[in-house]
């Protein structure tokens, strides 16, 4: 599933996180951010200036969350632009079925 802005500013919403749906870069969700790490997840971003998606790679950045309420799952993706990738990493995390995901 692809999440947009919107989605992740109503998912902040729901945990009376102030998010303007226009919000940019990880400044803006860091507050999500932490509440992951809150409960036991780790979070990596990495940028990896190697990697040429005009070639054929998926993108320069990779986002990654493991542990906590993901009970061994993993969250991850490779993607071209940032914000894009905290869609996908804030959206697939707290979409999860909240008996999965624990006190949200």
């Amino acid at each position: 599933m692809t999440y947009s802005k919107q989605d992740i500013s109503h998912i902040a919403n729901q945990h009376e996180i102030g998010l303007p749906p226009d919000w940019t870069g990880v400044d803006a969700v860091y507050p999500l951010i932490d509440l992951i790490v809150e409960q036991g997840g780790t979070v990596i971003l990495k940028f990896d200036g190697e990697r040429q998606p005009d070639q054929g790679d998926n993108g320069k950045i990779t986002v990654i969350a493991q542990g906590g309420c993901l009970d061994g799952d993993l969250i991850r993706g490779d993607f071209v632009d940032l914000d894009s990738s905290l869609c996908h990493l804030l959206g697939c995390y707290f979409s999860r079925p909240s008996d999965e995901a624990g006190d949200r």
